[in-house]
C-alpha cells in the first residue's frame, strides 16, 4: 500500500486500496471512484449511485478480497 500502513499512528494518512473493491446499490453495480483505509478499521469508499437505483432504502452490498459486508445495509437514495 502506498503509502504504507504504519502500526500505532496517531493519524495516519489515507492509503488508496491496491485493488477497488465489488460495490452494488439496490443489486446495481456502482462505479467506485476511490477507497482506502482512513484510520483502523476505517475505510472510505467514493462511489456513484447507479442512475437506475429506485429512490427509497437500498441494500448495500461491498465485497473486496473475500469479505462482503454485513447483512441488511441499506442506504437511502432520492435521484
Amino acid at each position: 500500500m502506498n503509502p504504507p500502513l504504519v502500526n500505532g499512528a496517531a493519524f495516519p494518512p489515507a492509503t488508496a486500496l491496491p485493488t477497488l473493491p465489488s460495490i452494488t446499490i439496490g443489486g446495481l453495480p456502482a462505479k467506485v471512484d476511490y477507497a482506502a483505509i482512513v484510520s483502523a478499521g476505517l475505510y472510505q469508499f467514493n462511489v456513484e449511485v447507479p442512475a437506475a437505483a429506485p429512490d427509497g432504502d437500498n441494500l448495500l452490498l461491498v465485497t473486496y478480497d473475500g469479505a462482503v459486508t454485513q447483512a441488511n445495509v441499506f442506504v437511502t437514495v432520492k435521484m
